[in-house]
């Protein structure tokens, strides 16, 4: 299946919060078993002259087992180990270790019991120190508009998904430039860099001629649309194009592609369809038509519907059930139940029991409704579990307040793609059923939470350094990958008020209340880690710029959408903006932040994050704050000016 499953990142390391290590002593006795309690989490700052190598490169290792004569070391790397406190009762022994880290890399810390002769290995925990703040990542130059297809790097890519595979990453995508109007494929090693590869479906002739002649690579699909009324062979550059991919890897060890084709852009007369793979890259064979929407409505007369578009599918998970959420701007975000063996409709409907003709109920066809509001497309789930949830006073907080969910978190774009796109999130408790019931921070829960929107690290229109726009950004993925990460693709134009599109990728946390906040700042490699509260005052002196995105349209935003540099957070937690108090700030728990502004435009109260990230801006590594308003409704960014 897709790779998109939950893990907890310590140090980029993947290390579970309760993991079993068994060995059976040499002379027969019961073996020991070995529960890590708490796993670190090791960061180096390798920059010269840095006054916070001592404060980040030590964090503490606990663990819990039965019995005695259970010893620890590291066996390799650029870690000490020291033994700490312990404690016991009813028979386990609880044992702190302090690991100090003195350069980045690998290191194993190896749990024995016995002595001698007699002496064997419970376990090797493999764990990495990471490096503290991003290094230069040397992104790919954004070029623009004018650039071919074949050898692009990140751009023209629009409505990206990306999967996980053979060691690398590979993200699919509409071709929405041409030539080939067909599903662009992209590969990359580490989700910074991407190399063009192809098309994944072959044979898509845009110039019809196949279709006309029934022999093209989607005939079945061509066969239903082409009798709608809206299609329009003149309007080739809309009518011939696939939208949206999204890949997965199936039951039957093949690649399933679920892509969508509509009969013209801007109508509900769309159908979305199933295509297998032997390998992730393609290419993609015809399997089945999965859905198909024909309850006509002109999105643009005032026409919207309660029904469903048939367009923008994304596979996701619920426990052994499979699902695919769909919809674009009509009748709100859809689930239908697949088949995990197959990936066709769980509900056997397939073919002519589709189609208009076959009058079969709107209820069995469309599925069930998951988020109302008109204004989300492009639906993405991502499943987490343990999402540590504190709904108390910041300034009190205490772990044993903390309590631990299991959420969907679904994501989606809202607004006019070309002006005023925008990212929101949902979350909903697991069910037994599969049913997801989405809410939101923000009062009206048909909206969500606004994760981004457009706005810019330049503090001027003046300044034309474009890379550093995020204008329009959406219809993203997110993925957890292999190792931890948590990351967010999207597509984003560089440039205030148009631009090509460009494939970007941030991560992504949770704030102390569980809303999902995105690194605003592309992807460079960093790990969501502990942050220890000096850091925030010492990196760059507290002096950080800000960005804040509070309407849809950047001109209405904060600032126009410009950034601005004269925030200081304080040592002593005052808020200073311009030189004057404007509120006041709280670290908690591993990388919490509460920002309380009480002066200014900016007036309310933010849960954020503080994230290592690469700042373009300054070309150097430091931290970012990421915060949600208390309402939802507005986000706040910070970068460091380091």
């Amino acid at each position: 299946m897709k790779k998109k499953i939950f893990s907890i990142l310590m140090g980029a390391v993947l290390a579970a919060s309760s993991v079993l290590l068994t060995a059976c002593q040499g002379d027969g006795q019961q073996a020991e078993d070995v529960t890590v309690i708490e796993a670190p989490a090791l960061a180096y700052d390798t920059a010269e002259g840095s006054t916070l190598n001592s404060v980040i490169a030590t964090d503490e290792l606990v663990v819990s087992f039965a019995g005695s004569g259970v010893s620890a070391a590291v066996t390799s790397g650029p870690v000490t180990l020291t033994e700490g406190p312990s404690s016991e009762a009813d028979g386990v022994t609880t044992q702190t270790y302090t690991l100090t880290a003195s350069d980045v890399g690998d290191y194993v810390v190896t749990f024995t019991v016995g002595e001698g002769e007699s002496e064997e290995t419970v376990e090797e925990l493999n764990y990495t120190v990471v490096q503290a703040y991003p290094e230069n990542p040397e992104f790919n130059r954004l070029q623009g508009y004018g650039q071919p297809n074949t050898g692009t790097t990140e751009a023209n890519v629009h409505d990206p998904s990306v999967i996980e595979a053979n060691g690398k990453f590979y993200t699919f995508s509409t071709d929405n430039m041409g030539p080939a109007f067909g599903y662009q494929v992209r590969e990359s090693d580490a989700l910074i860099h991407w190399e063009y590869v192809g098309v994944a479906i072959e044979g898509h002739d845009i110039t019809g001629a196949a279709y006309k002649a029934g022999t093209g690579a989607l005939q079945e699909v061509y066969d239903v649309l082409v009798e709608d009324e809206n299609w329009d062979s003149k309007k080739d550059g809309e009518t011939w194009t696939l939208w949206a991919p999204d890949v997965t890897e199936g039951a039957d060890g093949k690649y399933w592609l679920y892509g969508c084709w509509t009969a013209e852009f801007g109508q509900g007369h769309s159908a979305i369809f199933l295509c297998k793979a032997d390998e992730v890259t393609g290419p993609y064979v015809y399997d089945s038509m999965i859905l198909y929407s024909y309850d006509g409505w002109p999105m643009y007369d005032g026409g919207i519907t309660s029904n469903p578009n048939a367009i923008d599918p994304q596979i996701y998970y619920v426990g052994d059930k499979m699902f695919m959420a769909y919809g674009s701007f009509t009748g709100g975000t859809w689930s239908i139940e697949l088949d995990p063996e197959t990936g066709r409709r769980a509900d056997g409907l397939e073919g002519d029991a589709l189609l208009p003709a076959a009058n079969t109920p709107a209820a069995e066809r469309y599925g069930t409704r998951l988020v109302s509001g008109t204004v989300i497309e492009g639906p993405t789930i991502n499943h987490h579990e343990n999402v540590a949830i504190y709904e108390g006073d910041p300034a009190e907080y205490s772990e044993s307040a903390v309590t631990y969910e299991d959420r969907y978190y679904l994501m989606g774009s809202a607004n006019n793609l070309a002006t005023d796109y925008n990212m929101r999130s949902f979350h909903a408790a697991a069910s037994e059923d599969g049913s997801l019931a989405f809410v939101c921070a923000n009062n009206d829960a048909n909206t969500g939470d606004r994760v981004s929107g457009s706005f810019s690290w330049r503090k001027d229109a003046d300044t034309r350094v474009p890379n550093y726009d995020f204008f329009a950004p959406g219809h993203n993925d997110m993925i957890t990958t292999s190792d931890g990460r948590n990351i967010i693709a999207y597509h984003n134009r560089i440039g205030f008020g148009g631009g090509a599109h460009y494939l970007f990728t941030s991560s992504y946390a949770f704030t102390s209340r569980g809303d999902l906040v995105m690194n605003p700042n592309r992807y460079a490699g960093e790990a969501v880690r502990k942050i220890v509260e000096e850091e925030i005052t010492s990196v760059s002196e507290g002096s950080y710029s800000y960005a804040a995105v509070t309407n849809n349209s950047y001109r209405q935003s904060f600032n126009g959408g410009y950034a601005k540099d004269d925030m200081i957070l304080t040592a002593d937690h005052k808020i200073q903006i311009g030189g004057q108090d404007a509120g006041t700030w709280i670290f908690y728990g591993d990388n919490y932040i509460y920002i309380d502004i009480t002066e200014g435009e900016l007036d309310g109260e933010y849960y954020g994050v503080v994230m290592p990230a690469y700042i373009e801006a300054s070309r150097a590594g430091g931290l970012t704050i990421s915060c949600l308003s208390g309402n939802g409704r507005n986000t706040l960014f910070l970068n460091a000016n380091v």
